[in-house]
């Protein structure tokens, strides 16, 4: 069989004619073709990432799960030398956003005997330099219309990203800020971008990384943060009545940090727990990016 060469052939987008010379990742990226690859989003503080090593940790683990092929000489410290780079190069001080995305070569086909790993990344300028926290509550509701599956790619970060996009139209059209999504079981999960906390009697509660929910950084920080100052937290199956017994609900995610819930449905929340926590984030995190900086 004839094999398909790229180079060189033309294609037409939005109308615009172009060849693979001029725009090859758009046509090869299997990222873009079948959402074969994972990504990392997280926040920049003082042109700085927190938690860079755990980000790049995270990718380089679930690449492995992906079966992405491993890049000769690539480790956690080479990719952190890149991130500040491109970091640099965009001439980001303060606040700022960064992606990282790993996705297999080769686009012609499902399977790839092209053993390489290509590595995206980018960073844009924000306007804060800060986790923000939103003193209006978060309205949210459940999304039912697909459920997340138990199986072992629930807890990363993939390029195929559907069950989010229809779940973000799904708010959009509802008039929400976020919506919850439900596993294969029925238990809750996460939310959209985020994982997800209740406060019960001032104890913390959030789902398993078995409930399906990603794997999240912001997510194991925020744990060890909790119970370095005495707060109890149980990572336990949450039902969906569960929402409306709790006292709190908030989300987190590597980019905002964290975000409360004020109304799910008929239910209304307070908001001192992640109140708390967040100023306790934006303390720690610049302190300990301080003594990095210190370090060097």
């Amino acid at each position: 069989m004839q094999k398909t060469e790229f180079k060189n052939s033309y294609f037409i987008f939005n109308g615009e004619v172009f060849t693979m010379d001029n725009n090859p990742i758009l046509v090869s990226n299997r990222a873009f073709r079948y959402g074969d690859g994972l990504f990392e989003t997280a926040r920049i503080l003082n042109g700085k990432v927190p938690l860079l090593k755990n980000h790049i940790q995270r990718i380089l683990k679930y690449s492995q799960v992906l079966k992405l092929p491993k890049m000769e000489n690539l480790n956690v410290e080479k990719i952190e030398d890149w991130a500040n780079l491109c970091i640099q190069k965009n001439g980001i001080e303060q606040g700022g956003k960064l992606r990282i995305t790993f996705f297999r070569e080769g686009g012609n086909h499902y399977f790839s005997s092209q053993e390489a790993t290509n590595i995206l990344i980018e960073a844009e300028p924000t306007i804060t330099n800060q986790f923000d926290y939103n003193y209006k509550g978060m309205v949210v509701d459940m999304y039912s219309d697909l459920r997340k599956p138990l199986n072992f790619l629930s807890n990363a970060k993939t390029n195929n990203s559907l069950i989010y996009v229809m779940g973000a139209i799904f708010a959009k059209e509802k008039g929400l800020d976020n919506c919850i999504l439900q596993n294969d079981q029925f238990n809750v999960a996460e939310a959209l971008n985020s994982n997800i906390f209740l406060a019960v009697n001032g104890v913390l509660y959030t789902p398993p990384i078995v409930e399906a929910c990603v794997d999240g950084v912001m997510r194991s920080y925020l744990i060890d943060m909790a119970v370095s100052v005495g707060i109890k937290v149980y990572e336990t199956t949450i039902k969906p009545n569960d929402l409306l017994r709790a006292d709190e609900l908030f989300l987190s995610n590597s980019f905002s940090g964290i975000n409360w819930v004020g109304a799910y449905r008929s239910k209304r929340y307070f908001n001192n727990t992640s109140e708390k926590l967040n100023l306790m984030l934006n303390k720690k995190v610049l302190d300990e990016l301080e003594l990095e900086k210190s370090l060097k």
